[in-house]
Parts: C-alpha cells; sequence; structure tokens
C-alpha cells in the first residue's frame, strides 16, 4: 500500500478516509471499492510479447484483489466487491488499444474469474456500456482546453512532455509488422543509445516519437474525461447498484488506497509493473510456486521458457528447463485455491 501518497499516518488524511469509509459502511451494504486498471495488454512486442489475453500476471493481480475483499468480507457482514474498471477500450484512439482484442480479453477475463473461483469477490464490467451520451463532446472539450493550455502554461507543458515520454512505451507498436530486433533497435534509439543503430531504425524511433505527441493530448483528455463524466460511478451503479464507492488507484493519488498488486522478489523485479504492461512469470523452488512479473524480453533474454495452453501464451518457467505438462494444473490450483 502506498503510505505516503494515500496519505495514512496523516490525521487529517485518515480521518477523511475513516469518514469515506463509515458513510459507506453504515447502511450495511457491501462494501464497493472501484478500481480502474488494464482491460487488455499493451501492444508493446517487448513488453507483452505477442499475447493480448489475460495471462498469470493478472491472475496473481486478480487474487490479490479479491483476497482484500475476502478478508473485508469475513468481519463486516455485508461483503465487499472489487469493481475492476477496464480502461483499455477508452485508449482506442491514443494508445491504438485494439478493440477487438480488449473486447476478447474482457470476454476471457471474466470466464477466467470464475474458474479461479473469486468471481463472488472480482467484478471485470464493460465500461463501453456505461459511457454518457456526452463522453465524445467531453474529450473533445477537454482536449482543446489541454492544447490552449499547453500553449500557454509552461509547468504544464513540461508535464506533457513527460507523458508523452511515458507513451511512447504503450503505444501499439504490432502496427509496424517489424521482427523484434527492429523493434530492439528502434527502442534503443528511443532511449538515446544511436551508437551502431542505422538511420532507418532512429528514423523509426523518431516517427514513433512524433507519433506519441501527437495522441498525448488525446490520451490526456480521455483521463480528464473519465473524471469529469463520473464514469467509474456510473460503472459501479450499473454493475453493483450502488450509489457511491471507495475509489482504489494502481498509481497511488492522495485519498486513494493502492493496493499492492505483487511481492518483490526474485520474480518481480520492478514492484511497480502493472499486468497489462508485462508477462507473467512462475518459479518453482522449495515446493512452492511463486508468481512474479517482467517485460517479454527481459524474460527471453534470461533464457526462461513460455508455457502455453490451449494455445494461449500463459507464463514464462523460472527454469532452464522446459516446462512439465502438470505445471499448468497446479499454477491454476495456486491461484484460484481450486481443490
Amino acid at each position: 500500500m502506498s503510505v505516503k501518497l494515500t496519505g495514512i499516518g496523516n490525521p487529517e488524511a485518515e480521518s477523511q478516509i475513516y469518514e469515506k469509509i463509515k458513510s459507506l459502511t453504515k447502511k450495511q451494504v457491501p462494501l464497493i471499492m472501484a478500481l480502474p486498471m488494464g482491460g487488455g495488454k499493451v501492444a508493446v512486442e517487448l513488453k507483452t510479447g505477442n499475447g493480448y489475453l489475460p495471462d498469470t500476471a493478472e491472475w496473481e493481480a486478480w487474487n490479490h484483489l479479491a483476497a482484500i475483499a475476502e478478508a473485508i468480507s469475513t468481519f463486516y457482514r455485508p461483503g465487499a466487491k472489487i469493481v475492476v474498471v477496464g480502461d483499455a477500450m477508452l485508449h482506442t484512439a491514443d494508445l491504438g488499444m485494439n478493440a477487438t482484442e480488449a473486447a476478447q480479453h474482457l470476454n476471457t477475463a471474466q470466464q477466467d474469474l470464475k474458474m479461479l473461483n473469486i468471481a463472488d469477490f472480482i467484478k471485470l464490467p464493460d465500461p463501453l456500456k456505461s459511457l454518457p451520451d456526452n463522453w465524445s463532446k467531453t474529450i473533445a472539450d477537454q482536449r482543446r482546453k489541454i492544447i490552449q493550455k499547453t500553449h500557454n502554461d509552461a509547468a504544464f507543458t513540461n508535464q506533457q512532455r513527460e507523458q508523452t515520454e511515458s507513451l511512447v512505451y504503450s503505444l501499439n507498436t504490432r502496427v509496424y509488422e517489424l521482427k523484434r530486433s527492429d523493434y530492439i533497435r528502434m527502442f534503443a534509439a528511443l532511449k538515446g543509445s544511436v551508437k551502431g543503430i542505422s538511420a532507418e531504425h532512429r528514423l523509426l524511433a523518431a516517427n514513433h516519437y512524433q507519433r506519441s505527441e501527437q495522441v498525448t493530448a488525446n490520451y490526456t483528455a480521455v483521463n480528464y474525461a473519465i473524471r469529469a463524466t463520473g464514469l467509474i460511478s456510473r460503472v459501479v451503479k450499473d454493475t453493483t447498484g450502488a450509489e457511491d464507492s471507495l475509489r482504489l488507484s494502481v498509481h497511488a493519488k492522495p485519498l486513494e488506497f493502492r493496493p499492492l498488486l505483487f511481492e518483490s522478489g526474485r520474480l518481480v523485479r520492478n514492484a511497480g509493473l502493472l499486468p497489462m504492461h508485462g508477462t507473467g512469470v512462475v518459479g518453482e523452488y522449495k515446493g512452492k510456486l511463486h508468481f512474479g512479473i517482467d517485460f517479454d524480453i527481459a524474460l527471453r533474454i534470461r533464457g526462461f521458457a513460455k508455457v502455453y495452453y490451449d494455445g494461449r501464451p500463459l507464463f514464462y518457467r523460472w527454469t532452464e528447463h522446459h516446462s512439465e505438462p502438470h505445471l499448468v494444473d497446479s499454477v491454476v490450483s495456486s491461484c484460484g485455491l481450486v481443490t
């Protein structure tokens, strides 16, 4: 949990958090927690490979979230649920998220929750069904304001530049239909390592960065529109009937809890990495299964073997050897507490 940014330990912040929780529980109705997160795999081959369906990275994240709701339900009789609002479908115009893949991801994810026996605690609704009538107009209005502010506010311009530099690693790159070696050289150029990089790959990097610049305003506008239209609350109400909820956040913000989705360790070198930006990895040692997440290219470099289940990339195995067939069943059992 992010303590500092959430305000835990600050009496004023803790008081506001307590009052929020109290207002939700005094009616003795289920405690609903809303978390905008994911909804698809970022289409960057070096990050997530060529898979776009949920893998064990998402399974592990869902299980951690389900454990929060289940723990609360043990002492709060009405129970608790976490509504995970996938925002991938909202970013088709800027990140280039494939709408068909996002829809398939959602459908598979909903089936996975049942298979993992956590569908009672985690809900994965389709946010497109809750969009207000003024959604597109709100984005357009916000985009105009952002562009105008970029011209007049130096501090905001720097923020947008930082956003651009972040987005270059999340934009759909599969549309370029390059070889993996070409992607490596392109991203090397983006990071400034131009020695030995051809002019062709430097041009690819420059064009990709320009594409990121062009969509930054829209990306920011979508995030503003989510807040301005109260979309998360609309999704929660449409999904659970609840008029209000406790807001969670994958990126810590004041007074919003940030759940820890992975535990730091040998299989998680970056605990801040989110399921949509990495690939699941499973290690079997000392008689136990351990779960983690890393970039696809990092796992390939480390020589891990990718495990498929019915043709679906499920995880990389933390070992020098190929996976035995029984390991998939062991992973399912461990993730979902399936007997």
